[in-house]
């Protein structure tokens, strides 16, 4: 029941979505799955020179990476601070976004800040594929969203113990070396029309 109501709100939610996406000079796409995702990112990015990728566990579940496609393509690496600089400025950077809210503007709070650079200047070309989870009302409702969700599942993810949000599951604005919440980035256009290209999928895809 819940699921059918989700994918219902998002049907709802996508058209006018994309429309205010569009007006902010956004390229926007709408998919129903993460097949139908995979497959249109593959298609956006054919005759790219390069592509790299942040860590995104969106990215991960889609898997680009299983996909035979992807051996095609010339892959920018990120094993060390050297080839991590060099990733950001590929022909085209697959991310996520940490929320988009329903007036489309991307909310993003970053660590390294490899990940916000790509989206901001860097990279040539920009994909950001969002899952229906991301979808919130406001910017506040995204900075909420990260500090109480996505930034503890992230600290997690990494295996990092330091961030006090590590042990109580919610953010206490930390200055650790290890914070994953060095820099908070609100994009509200793409200032090259077209440059950053949404695709939103109606799965709940990362976190």
């Amino acid at each position: 029941m819940k699921h059918n109501l989700e994918e219902k709100r998002f049907n709802d939610i996508a058209p006018r979505l994309k429309d205010l996406l569009e007006r902010r000079q956004f390229e926007a796409h709408v998919v129903q799955t993460k097949d139908e995702a995979r497959d249109l990112v593959f298609d956006l990015i054919k005759d790219a020179k390069s592509v790299s990728f942040g860590g995104s566990a969106t990215v991960d579940e889609l898997g680009f990476k299983e996909d035979l496609r992807w051996g095609q393509h010339n892959v920018l690496t990120r094993e060390t601070p050297e080839k991590t600089r060099q990733s950001i400025i590929a022909n085209y950077y697959l991310m996520s976004t940490n929320a988009i809210t329903t007036r489309g503007e991307l909310v993003n709070v970053d660590g390294l800040g490899n990940r916000v650079a790509a989206l901001t200047f860097a990279a040539e070309n920009v994909v950001v594929i969002v899952g229906r989870n991301k979808i919130v009302s406001s910017i506040e409702a995204g900075l909420d969203r990260i500090a109480t969700y996505v930034a503890p599942l992230n600290v997690g993810r990494l295996g990092l113990e330091l961030p006090a949000c590590a042990k109580t599951g919610t953010c206490a604005n930390c200055v650790t070396p290890q914070t994953v919440c060095a820099t908070k980035v609100i994009t509200r256009m793409s200032k090259i029309p077209g440059r950053i290209k949404v695709v939103l999928v109606n799965e709940e895809l990362g976190f």
